[in-house]
């Protein structure tokens, strides 16, 4: 069981799952209790947080604790094998070439998995056409590829300087990108990580599909400044300010901007549903139990077969006292 002591929600559910089966279904009834006391646990801290719910003055729950405690992972390492095997092609003019055997970035998008320590430059890249068109279909095109790299980002967790475990200060840090040309000839835009006071700095990230359930709690605020740090480097090629000042988008593609821009979507999700709402119940934790449960009866695989009980135990006292 990989990252055993680590709190993650997908562990969570799969000691849960392991248990129930163990010796029998000894445990049945155990398990039943653990699935009514985290659903319980994970809807009040959801609900505190939402609500902003306070005591004596103090909020109960901090912005970003429900989040956090999602873990590195909504679904464990089985998840690999629901996705069909497809590739992406390596950017091969970074740095990190020179540890291309030990980087998983090129595999990112092959399953539908879980990769720790990706690196954002391998990933956070789009060649760039020549839009000689008029100006509707060049700002169509440049707000889908915006939507596009911001859908990327949500599959991300855990954004930190690479090799450090924190994750980054969002007050030193911006989403810098740059557009220069791959050894083919071709433009591109590429993130460029800079933070206050340090130069080549290499940022690293959590992957997982499902990672976009837990972003989506906070997401317009998270796109927020990637999405601004998009555009000010695509004004460069594609003209989107109405002039030197950056202060007003060209009304055509403000107009694009807002049909295609995931954020200008999670904003309108927020207005709609709330502040810190989510696509996926993972506060309900039963209900998002027996869905990844099934999912993975369907598929008929095997999973921690050679796990102690107690190491089970191990991992609902790590989770319990979070709460």
């Amino acid at each position: 069981m990989k990252h055993l002591y680590n709190c993650s929600y997908g562990q969570l559910v799969e000691a849960i799952y392991a248990l129930g089966r163990e010796e029998s279904a000894r445990y049945k009834t155990l398990a039943h209790y653990l699935l009514g006391y985290f659903s319980y646990a994970f809807t009040r801290a959801y609900i505190y947080e939402k609500l902003a719910i306070q005591s004596d003055g103090n909020i109960l729950v901090k912005k970003g604790t429900f989040k956090s405690l999602i873990g590195e992972n909504i679904v464990d390492d089985w998840s690999m094998l629901i996705m069909p095997s497809t590739s992406r092609e390596r950017n091969v003019d970074v740095e990190e070439i020179a540890a291309a055997s030990e980087d998983k970035s090129n595999r990112i998008l092959e399953y539908f998995s879980n990769f720790k320590d990706v690196t954002l430059t391998q990933v956070f890249f789009e060649t760039l056409k020549d839009e000689q068109v008029e100006d509707t279909l060049k700002y169509r095109y440049v707000a889908e590829l915006i939507r596009n790299i911001e859908l990327i980002l949500l599959f991300f967790a855990n954004i930190r300087e690479g090799g450090q475990n924190g994750v980054i200060n969002s007050d030193s840090f911006t989403w810098d990108f740059k557009i220069d040309f791959s050894k083919e000839g071709k433009e591109r835009i590429m993130f460029m990580p800079l933070i206050e006071g340090a130069s080549k700095i290499s940022f690293v990230g959590d992957y997982s599909v499902l990672n976009f359930v837990g972003n989506s709690m906070y997401a317009s605020k998270m796109l927020e400044e990637f999405e601004k740090g998009l555009i000010i480097c695509l004004d460069k090629k594609y003209g989107l300010y109405e002039d030197d000042s950056k202060s007003t988008l060209q009304e055509v593609f403000a107009r694009e901007l807002k049909l295609y821009s995931l954020k200008e979507q999670f904003e309108n999700w927020e207005k709609e549903f709330g502040e810190s709402s989510l696509p996926l119940p993972l506060y309900w934790f039963d209900f998002t139990y027996n869905i990844l449960k099934r999912v993975k009866r369907a598929m008929n695989e095997e999973f921690i077969v050679s796990a102690d009980t107690e190491i089970y135990f191990i991992v609902y006292k790590n989770y319990i006292s979070l709460f």
